[in-house]
């Protein structure tokens, strides 16, 4: 969540910015001649001042100039008096924010799985200050980045256990019996054709011989 939310101060900057975006607007649809003789008051109505206004009423083309400006100064929202930070709302403003920041906890607990993340995203997220607001409406609130670094930093996940590896002859022995082959069976595959008997089984007859398939390769 932006820090735009309903009820916020920025959220009430951000209305200020948009009444005062459209009253501009209208003013540089107007005739240039019509702005040349309007008074101060006029101007003075959407917060422009008597020096910026008289830039206005100076030419046509100064006058572009300045309306350009002041168009572009109240596109965005100040999110500080000093106007150095503008807001933008929207999830393609919010998306590469939340990226960096799961970036970040990837980068302090590289070990993280992607359900980790999110829900640390959603857990340390910051709830808006009005209550009546609900998850539908606010989703978890505002990311907290400090906060979200912190819990990942003090999360731990648990590894899965590496596969056991067979070693040694017993071992290898055992891993023979268990898939029902024999030492000698592996050898006559290595060696390259030697048959041994097959005792029955359809389509063919007692006592006679098939080739032995090649092994799985152990070892020792």
């Amino acid at each position: 969540m932006a820090p735009l939310s309903p009820q916020s101060a920025v959220a009430a900057r951000a209305k200020s910015s948009q009444v005062a975006h459209r009253a501009i607007q209208y003013l540089d649809n107007l005739p240039f001649e019509l702005l040349k003789g309007a008074p101060d008051e006029m101007f003075a109505i959407v917060g422009i001042d008597g020096g910026t206004a008289a830039a206005i009423r100076q030419d046509e083309k100064t006058s572009d100039l300045v309306f350009t400006e002041l168009l572009k100064a109240t596109s965005g929202t100040p999110l500080d008096a000093t106007g150095a930070y503008v807001g933008l709302p929207g999830t393609s403003m919010a998306t590469p924010i939340v990226a960096g920041v799961a970036a970040q906890l990837l980068g302090v607990n590289p070990d993280l799985t992607p359900d980790m993340v999110q829900d640390i995203l959603l857990s340390t997220a910051d709830k808006l200050p009005d209550g009546r607001f609900g998850p539908n409406t606010q989703g978890a609130g505002a990311i907290n980045p400090k906060a979200a670094i912190l819990k990942a930093m003090q999360t731990e996940v648990k590894k899965p256990a590496a596969p056991e590896l067979i070693s040694g002859a017993d071992a290898l022995a055992a891993e023979f019996e268990r898939l029902g082959i024999s030492l000698e069976d592996v050898l006559a595959g290595i060696g390259g054709g030697e048959a041994v008997p097959v005792e029955g089984g359809a389509g063919s007859s007692e006592g006679s011989k098939a080739p032995v398939a090649d092994p799985p390769v152990f070892a020792i």
